[in-house]
């Protein structure tokens, strides 16, 4: 429900506008016309996308409509959690909790707020 964008360049992350729900096409349109302008801008096309693990998110549908990229699909609550850490500079494993909602889960199911186990992932070395 609330969109944006991200790219990941050396150590700089440049982050697009928020551009919300997707619902309306207005709100895809400016989804796509957001990855267009901060590609051009950070002269980057991804080789790695992560999106939401939510097969039917139109986010997620972008994401696998893209050519030449590797896809990681991304549990709502687990990005949660690896995001406050990477924010905090925490590595390792932690247990997690994660309240904000639903999100799809790995089993397919709706999926509420969640304690999880989670290790921080370690992508440098594949995104540059």
């Amino acid at each position: 429900m609330k969109t944006t964008i991200c790219i990941l360049k050396g150590n700089f992350a440049f982050i697009g506008p928020h551009i919300g729900d997707l619902e309306t096409p207005q709100a895809r349109d400016f989804l796509n016309e957001s990855i267009d302008v901060m590609q051009k801008v950070t002269e980057c096309k991804p080789r790695l996308i992560a999106c939401d693990l939510h097969p039917g998110y139109y986010s997620s549908l972008v994401a696998r409509s893209m050519e030449d990229v590797e896809i990681i699909p991304v549990q709502h609550h687990h990005a949660h959690i690896v995001s406050c850490m990477a924010e905090n500079g925490i590595s390792g494993r932690v247990i997690g909790l994660s309240m904000d909602g639903t999100g799809y889960g790995l089993d397919g199911q709706v999926w509420g707020g969640e304690f999880l186990v989670v290790m921080s992932p370690i992508l440098q070395e594949r995104v540059i």
